[in-house]
């Protein structure tokens, strides 16, 4: 999506529109095609049949996570160390020659997106200081989701100057079996320089008793870290006022007695409760 100058998307989104910009920066036929995961799939068996190895000791969809989680880590086959390990050897010599039947069918799959988007960045200096120049503030949400090469597709963008608004919660990284590192959160301070944390810690959704539990169990599985979720006790009602959220009374009481414009309010109730205390309470005020 493009909203004026700024570029609005997922990563994978945003990484194709880059290269459908740059495609001969990035070594890509201008009309490249995308492949899904299952034209992937497809192309990995026909490249394990090209190979003359057997699908049952190399089963398909293996190769491709195999593949997939090497490229979100950036590395291309010659990168990949195999240990002398001959099953592991051939897993590089499948992705070997998947990556060029790719390049002779002019597609690109997912991963591939993010990782041609970074290299032509990285290896191109003067498309890499006008993007800098051009998106000099960025902001990422779910950033616990982050996997290594998005990771890097940030810090390369951002740069020296760069100024990152990152949106997270370690807590809530759940995606490790896809690739999220929670340590690209929990290192944010250290990779980016004069950073300012501010949070978010007051839940206006869920309900004591809820985050009384979930507290406990954040408590348990990281060895005693803080929790950080404060609730609304049951029959709190939630007043917004010009954007920012009232719980109590007095509160209120104290915007009444400034005569506030009464239009700017906003009364939240969860489901089951009343305004009918609130009423009261505001009669008996004035």
């Amino acid at each position: 999506m493009a909203l004026g100058p700024m570029w609005i998307g997922t990563f994978h989104g945003i990484a194709h529109r880059f290269l459908r910009s740059h495609w001969k920066e990035a070594g890509l036929p201008q009309a490249f095609q995308i492949l899904d995961s299952d034209d992937q799939l497809r192309l990995v068996k026909r490249t394990i049949r090209a190979l003359e190895l057997d699908e049952t000791h190399f089963p398909p969809r293996q190769v491709q996570w195999f593949i997939n989680g090497h490229k979100d880590e950036g590395r291309r086959p010659q990168h990949i160390d195999d240990q002398n390990d001959p099953i592991t050897a051939q897993y590089v010599r499948i992705y070997t020659a998947y990556e060029a039947a790719c390049n002779r069918a002019g597609a690109v799959d997912f991963a591939e997106l993010l990782l041609r988007a970074l290299e032509t960045l990285r290896d191109n200096a003067s498309l890499l200081e006008h993007y800098r120049k051009r998106f000099k503030h960025l902001l990422i949400d779910e950033f616990q989701d982050t996997n290594a090469i998005q990771y890097a597709w940030i810090r390369l963008l951002a740069g020296d100057r760069g100024n990152v608004f990152a949106v997270g919660d370690d807590d809530q990284s759940i995606y490790a079996w896809r690739g999220a590192r929670v340590e690209n959160i929990l290192n944010f301070h250290k990779d980016f320089a004069d950073t300012q944390l501010i949070r978010l810690e007051q839940n206006y959704r869920s309900s004591g008793n809820i985050l009384n539990a979930a507290n406990a169990l954040v408590v348990k599985v990281f060895d005693g870290g803080p929790a950080k979720n404060a609730g609304i006790r049951p029959g709190d009602i939630v007043i917004e006022f010009a954007g920012s959220a009232i719980v109590n009374f007095a509160d209120l009481q104290r915007l009444v007695e400034s005569s506030f414009p009464g239009d700017n309010v906003k009364v939240k109730v969860k489901r089951g409760e009343t305004t009918q205390s609130l009423d009261l309470r505001i009669g008996k005020a004035g």
